[in-house]
């Protein structure tokens, strides 16, 4: 059994609003990989957005070139450059979880 938690609130019209962030609190912190069976959705909130915003297709122009080049390169080649540097940052900057993670030796 999961946990989400929502923000704090006292009109019970907005019990929807609620239910979809601990919903999303949930989603969030599985995709993320945390270990834990309660999520709280105000630890949640900027991983929310950052999901949100990454669905609009002009938050490229804030992307490095250089990711985007990897990007490219990863579709020509079918390669899977960027979702290494992904996990690489998603582990904690660690080689070896990261390594482990991809089943790949270090």
């Amino acid at each position: 059994m999961l946990c989400g938690i929502s923000h704090c609130f006292s009109n019970i019209a907005e019990m929807n609003i609620h239910y979809k962030q601990a919903g999303e609190a949930i989603r969030l912190g599985r995709n993320l990989g945390w270990n834990s069976r309660i999520f709280d959705y105000a630890r949640m909130s900027i991983y929310h957005m950052i999901d949100i915003a990454g669905q609009t297709e002009e938050l490229r122009a804030f992307c490095n070139p250089k990711l985007l080049d990897i990007f490219e390169y990863d579709s020509n080649y079918s390669t899977k450059y960027a979702q290494t540097i992904y996990e690489y940052f998603k582990h904690n900057r660690n080689p070896a979880k990261t390594a482990e993670y991809l089943n790949i030796h270090q």
